[in-house]
């Protein structure tokens, strides 16, 4: 009983962190109906619990992707969307296109929630990889800029 009660638990917080991503424009890429994940040369890591904890972080999820370039436009499009909103915004483009970002997108109970994009090839057409990472915590911007090296 005890057994179900912790899987319940761990169920139930690893769902309220999906959600919050999903509120982000760009979470509809963490959606399984994108055909993405399914790609042979998508990377995507979803990590909670105690091995985030040190980060000061409580789930982290993250999507690299080979970009079209339809999905790239697509992407960065909806990044734009969350910056707008977001607090503690810390840019780099090339050529008016983002190629990293790095804001908090929201705070619920001490819970911080942060987005991270990264265009590893701005310049490419098609065929870009593309990262995007999401994450949540009661780490500062500052303690995830310093772990990320960003």
């Amino acid at each position: 009983m005890k057994r179900l009660l912790l899987l319940t638990a761990i169920y139930l917080s690893v769902l309220c962190c999906a959600m919050g991503q999903q509120q982000l424009h760009v979470g509809k890429y963490f959606g399984q109906n994108t055909g993405i994940a399914d790609r042979p040369s998508t990377t995507e890591i979803i990590v909670s619990g105690t091995e985030v904890k040190k980060y000061g972080l409580k789930y982290y999820h993250s999507l690299t992707f080979e970009a079209t370039a339809t999905e790239i436009d697509d992407v960065s499009r909806l990044v734009e969307k969350d910056l707008a909103t977001a607090t503690g915004k810390q840019l780099r483009r090339l050529g008016g296109r983002i190629v990293v970002a790095f804001c908090q997108v929201g705070t619920k109970n001490g819970i911080h929630q942060y987005l991270l994009f990264k265009n590893a090839q701005p310049q490419k057409q098609d065929g870009a990889k593309l990262t995007i990472i999401y994450m949540e915590g009661p780490a500062s911007a500052e303690k995830l800029r310093k772990h990320l090296r960003f």
